[in-house]
């Protein structure tokens, strides 16, 4: 999904810490210079795959998935609820091929008409609606959406450790009010929201170094010497569209701290040594096949 420019732009580097709110998709991601955790997760599956996409720029970035280009929609409508109405559009069925893709020449007339606008198919506009307003009518997070706070905050700092600057884009930062210390907040779109799988999902994505890595955002932005509690709201991408609030244990967050601190400094390894190649590269891999293997 993407919107048109808002005209503001990243603020210089000798201007850091900064918060920028309002920064349009585009430019953010578009400013490789300042490392955000999401190019660390690039570095950390290949290291060459990194030097491609941002330091020789010679290979664009995996396309995302249908999954996750929906997903991108829900949290941009949760964080911005007027988008659902004012810019999400149903896609009419004539503008597609027979096949029903998003292919020929109907389709490309519609979408150029509205390229400021978030395309969707009847069903998967209504999928969205329902997570939205299970999300909002959902008791603990649907009083955080609504919460003030600042919604889709960019932060840029500079990492004294690595010497990288970094970015990082925070879906909302709740204010302190009445002795709640305030949160920052990240919603994530998901088939599972058990404890089990949850936690799986943290694991394997990422999401307890995401989180460590926002908080380090955010206390270098603020001076704050505790970090602001971080909260996952979570939102199940089908029926009942169930909503949780979760909250990753110190174990977690502490492992995510030190997967950051050694993902920058490999990465300051590789820029100051221009060696680019990959660990495995080096190795001859033994694999053993899965349990249910030899059960079958």
């Amino acid at each position: 999904m993407q919107r048109k420019t808002r005209g503001i732009n990243v603020p210089a580097k000798g201007k850091l810490p900064a918060m920028v709110q309002g920064l349009d998709d585009e430019v953010y991601h578009d400013a490789i210079d300042f490392v955000s955790h999401s190019m660390t997760k690039v570095f950390k599956r290949s290291r060459r795959e990194f030097k491609s996409q941002f330091v020789s720029r010679d290979h664009p970035a995996r396309r995302p998935t249908k999954a996750m280009e929906l997903g991108t929609v829900v949290h941009s409508v949760c964080i911005e609820p007027h988008l659902l109405e004012s810019v999400c559009i149903p896609i009419p069925p004539e503008v597609l091929s027979k096949s029903g893709s998003r292919a020929g020449a109907a389709w490309k007339e519609f979408k150029e008409s509205n390229s400021d606008k978030i395309l969707l198919t009847p069903k998967e506009l209504e999928t969205v609606r329902a997570m939205y307003e299970s999300v909002y009518e959902h008791p603990i997070a649907g009083k955080i959406m609504r919460a003030e706070g600042a919604g889709e905050a960019s932060i840029f700092w500079n990492d004294a450790d690595s010497g990288f600057d970094l970015r990082c884009r925070v879906d909302k930062v709740v204010a302190a009010s009445d002795g709640c210390p305030g949160y920052l907040i990240d919603v994530k779109t998901t088939n599972d929201l058990s404890d089990q799988w949850f936690a799986k999902y943290a694991a394997q994505f990422g999401y307890h170094s995401q989180a460590a890595f926002y908080q380090r955002g955010w206390q270098a932005l603020t001076g704050e010497a505790e970090p602001l509690p971080f909260l996952f709201v979570a939102v199940q991408s089908s029926w009942p569209y169930t909503v949780r609030v979760l909250e990753l244990d110190p174990e977690a967050m502490r492992l995510g701290a030190e997967q950051n601190g050694a993902n920058l400094q490999a990465m300051r390894e590789c820029v100051e040594s221009r060696d680019w190649s990959d660990a495995f590269e080096t190795e001859i891999a033994v694999l053993s096949l899965p349990a249910w293997a030899f059960n079958n």
